[in-house]
């Protein structure tokens, strides 16, 4: 009986699956309890049970209406792209309201490879400029020959018509080519602009490169005149055009944006791309094709003149070969079919051959592998200790080193490049530092190099998500692997120097854990040790024997020939330590006592424990290297020393009390602001000074009455003083947390690991944008950062600039502490011979910001005076020269 009842049951779920893929908003009836019974022959109160039933299951969605109505879930929102969990509807009209308002449009970028990867961006901005209100703004796109551009701007025509944008339906695009003869071409395009603006016109203008004086005139004439407001246009150009327009001409256009070359995409796009043309050329065919692996990897390799343009006769070629031996309506291509320019180009291969549907085709999950791989290594360095981590990240890594090994070695030209490149620079680091690492290292670390290159988009994204996550890891990771992460860093650096590769943060944990496994006593030690001695080679000398004895790199060396100046030695010993891992202390030893004055000054900046010998030898420095390869403190490390070799040592710990300082420009009252909201985020009460000062007074230098008996930890605030050699975090670095390494290791003497996660916590919440707004001004934060979003996004375009991250949180800030100033006439700057000559020099400048700035301005019937127009110039060009 339960079977039939379930069988019943079934049938009630599978006929309403069916109908609601067929809904009609209009008729509903086919949804009721009764409809349904009599269209199933079912009593109606069992079929009221098994709806009910359903509903509770999370099968079907249930309308609480008269009649009341059950739709299948899934079938909604697989037909109107909308997500429906755990949202209630008392009425159809209320469901289907909400389906308008939810629902995802298709867009028509889709068909474009790559919308949501490398061009994502670039699409982004060029619908923002080409839609900007009230009536869009022209813009260039610029690449190669066959990169896309055309196609590119067609899809920006279209999703300015579906989403309504400055395109609608009676609006006519025309494409001209600037290759025509110029006065015949300004004639057709006036033509179109008498005919057709009144309703609306779009150019697309190709080859903008070959513009000459009456062209230019043309679009001078049409881009400056306020009365056109259905003109638009789209400028296509093979060249970057700052290399051709006039300055008046390219002020016009606020925005150029490049599409890459088909070699130059990620790999998962160009595959991806060469699928999409076999997929058109099956549906001209009326066919299905399969293309050969081999294929696939040499057209997706391949390099192109006239790159995708290129990529499309390639495969036209290849598909009228391969078509000629189709078989009941399927086409098998094969390596053999490609041109022999293309067949040349095949590299051996010992992989299987496996052919690709490319109507069913899914982007390889090779990337998903290794993103599997890499969340992995992050939740095993969230174990306690060292060893715990270990223990958890042998196996996974063991893993994909047996992935890596099985693949065998690719023939990509690139990895076997960059193996080369790698293997060199960490052989001569291993030599240097007496390091063991296993023998396909060089292989393994090309490997991932080479695979987050080529997925590189993807990873991209996968690292904004995992953002915070990744830099707890990693400062975990130097906390608890300090001499691996240093050798890391040093392998990062000579990478970077030689192939111009950064290591990406989750390798150089992965590499760091490598370095830990197979070298012991490498994570006993804490303390690093550096020797200066005057003569040319005499500190190396020392350092190599010794370094060399030991079997381990324990001592750095810096010779100072008898030229050096103190200022030298002093700027070469920061850089040395630079370079160790700032958790870790050091040792120095010098040859003569004089040497010993320039430490104290180096403490001073380093934060870190730094122990100084006089009157180093090699037997003595030999005997303080196997103290420092056991992993001896730092406050042990001399113990009978000064007895055996008749030596004086100091250690030098800092200053008695520390202080941290914030300033403002908006005066005082915004750094105490500053100052208690950063209180509030500490999870205790430390003994660490949190001051003010006038920000003018810091900015000339004068820290004399504030640093008396006090260690300045940092300075943070609204506005950098410059002061060299005092570390300055930006308040937007707070608020991005871009910078939480150095306030944690600033205050790693006074906080646990408790105590310094609860900080990173606080910080996150207390210092969000808006509430840092509404700390540091009177005014409401809210319209305030609308007003002030606005403004900096106009001037910006207006500027031809693009600031991001933490930069552009720094000018919303600096804008909004300048209209406090403004509103509530405290701390203005006032007009002087300086602000007058900027004024003139700067009209244009002025007169963008003017403009940018109505409706804040008006909004807060205000005025920005010349003077504070220089500041607001000064602070933004720096800005957008450090992006």
């Amino acid at each position: 009986m339960n079977e039939i009842n379930e069988g019943t049951k079934n049938e009630i779920f599978k006929y309403l699956r069916e109908s609601t893929k067929n809904i009609n908003p209009e008729s509903l009836e086919t949804f009721t309890t009764t409809i349904i019974a009599d269209r199933l022959h079912v009593s109606r109160s069992l079929t009221s049970q098994y709806l009910n039933e359903l509903v509770e299951e999370g099968k079907i969605l249930k309308i609480k209406s008269r009649p009341v109505y059950f739709f299948d879930c899934e079938s909604l929102e697989k037909k109107y792209s909308v997500k429906l969990d755990s949202v209630e509807f008392f009425d159809a009209d209320e469901m289907f309201d909400y389906i308008r308002i939810h629902q995802k449009l298709s867009s028509p970028f889709e068909e474009m490879v790559g919308c949501d990867g490398s061009l994502k961006r670039v699409i982004k901005q060029a619908c923002e400029l080409f839609d900007y209100p009230p009536n869009g703004l022209p813009f260039v796109i610029y690449g190669n020959d066959g990169t896309g551009k055309k196609m590119l701007a067609d899809l920006i025509c279209k999703n300015s018509r579906i989403h309504g944008g400055v395109v609608n339906k009676s609006t006519k695009i025309i494409r001209k080519d600037s290759y025509q003869d110029s006065s015949a071409l300004v004639k057709q395009l006036n033509d179109a602009v008498n005919e057709y603006m009144s309703n609306g016109l779009v150019i697309i203008l190709s080859h903008l490169e070959n513009i000459d004086q009456n062209l230019e005139e043309f679009i001078q004439q049409h881009i400056s005149k306020e009365t056109e407001r259905n003109l638009h246009f789209i400028f296509l150009s093979n060249k970057i055009p700052n290399t051709y327009l006039n300055s008046a001409l390219a002020k016009s256009i606020p925005l150029y944006v490049n599409l890459p070359d088909y070699d130059k995409r990620p790999k998962e796009e160009r595959e991806g791309i060469v699928v999409s043309l076999f997929k058109k050329e099956a549906a001209k065919l009326d066919a299905s094709i399969q293309i050969s692996s081999n294929v696939l990897k040499s057209l997706s390799n391949a390099r192109y003149s006239d790159n995708i343009q290129g990529l499309v006769t390639t495969v036209r070629l290849i598909c009228v070969r391969a078509s000629a031996k189709a078989e009941n309506g399927i086409i098998t291509v094969h390596t053999y079919d490609m041109p022999v320019n293309e067949l040349e180009s095949v590299q051996p291969t010992t992989e299987d051959v496996a052919y690709v549907d490319c109507s069913k085709y899914q982007p390889s999950n090779e990337i998903d592998l290794y993103i599997d791989f890499f969340n992995s290594v992050m939740e095993s360095c969230k174990e306690e200790n060292a060893a715990a981590i270990t223990a958890r990240f042998s196996p996974i890594y063991n893993a994909i080193e047996d992935h890596i090994l099985a693949s065998g070695s690719d023939s990509s030209r690139t990895l076997q490049g960059i193996e080369v490149a790698i293997a060199n620079i960490v052989n001569a680091t291993i030599q240097k530092r007496f390091i063991t690492i296993p023998g396909n290292f060089s292989f393994l670390l090309a490997h991932l190099f080479y695979i987050y290159q080529e997925y590189k988009t993807r990873f991209d994204v996968w690292a904004d998500q995992k953002n915070d996550e990744m830099n707890g890891t990693l400062e975990k990771t130097q906390k608890l692997f300090v001499s691996e992460y240093m050798i890391t860093e040093e392998i990062d650096s000579l990478m970077q120097n030689s192939l111009e590769i950064p290591m990406p943060g989750i390798i150089k944990v992965i590499v760091s854990l490598i370095f830990y496994r197979y070298n012991g006593e490498l994570r006993k030690r804490n303390v690093y040790g550096v020797i200066i001695c005057h003569g040319y080679s005499t500190a190396s000398s020392i350092a190599n024997a010794v370094n060399s004895l030991i079997g381990s790199y324990v001592f750095d060396a810096i010779d100072m020939p008898v030229s050096t100046s103190v200022e030298d030695i002093k700027n070469m010993l920061k850089d040395r330590l630079l370079r160790i891992n700032r958790f870790a202390d050091a040792v120095i030893l010098v040859d003569m006592g004089s040497l010993e004055d320039i430490a104290p000054e180096v403490v001073k900046e380093s934060s870190r424990n730094i122990a100084i010998m006089n009157n180093v030898s090699t037997k003595m420095a030999l005997n303080i290297g196997y103290r420092i390869k056991n992993g001896v403190s730092i406050s042990d490390i001399f113990e009978n020393c000064e007895s055996d070799y008749q030596i004086e040592h100091t250690v030098i710990y800092g200053k008695e009390t520390d202080m941290i300082l914030f300033v403002s420009e908006g005066g005082l009252q915004t750094a105490q602001r500053m100052a208690d909201l950063f209180r509030d985020s500490l999870p205790e009460d430390i003994p660490v000074q949190l001051m003010i000062a006038p920000y003018d007074k810091i900015r000339n230098g004068d820290l004399s009455d504030i640093q008396e008996n006090r260690n300045l930890l940092f300075i943070t605030g609204t506005e950098d003083p410059h002061l060299e050699e005092v570390t300055f975090i930006p308040l937007e670095d707070i608020i991005t947390t871009g910078n939480l390494d150095i306030v944690a290791h600033k205050l790693s003497g006074y906080l646990d690991e408790n105590g310094m996660k609860e900080l990173g916590i606080n910080i996150r919440r207390n210092f969000t944008l808006i509430n840092v707004v509404n700390y540091l001004t009177i005014l409401n934060p809210k319209p305030l950062l609308d007003y002030v979003t606005a403004a900096v996004d106009s001037l910006q375009q207006k500027m031809n600039i693009e600031l991001q991250g933490k930069r552009l949180i720094g000018i919303y800030i600096h804008v909004c502490v300048l209209i406090e100033r403004l509103v509530t006439k405290s701390g203005v700057i006032r007009d002087d011979a300086t602000n007058q000559k900027f004024a003139k020099e700067h009209p244009d400048f002025i007169q963008d910001v003017k403009a940018c700035f109505k409706p804040v301005l008006d909004h807060y019937s205000i005025e920005i005076p010349d003077a504070e127009m220089m500041y607001l110039h000064s602070y933004i060009s720096e800005e957008s020269q450090r992006n």
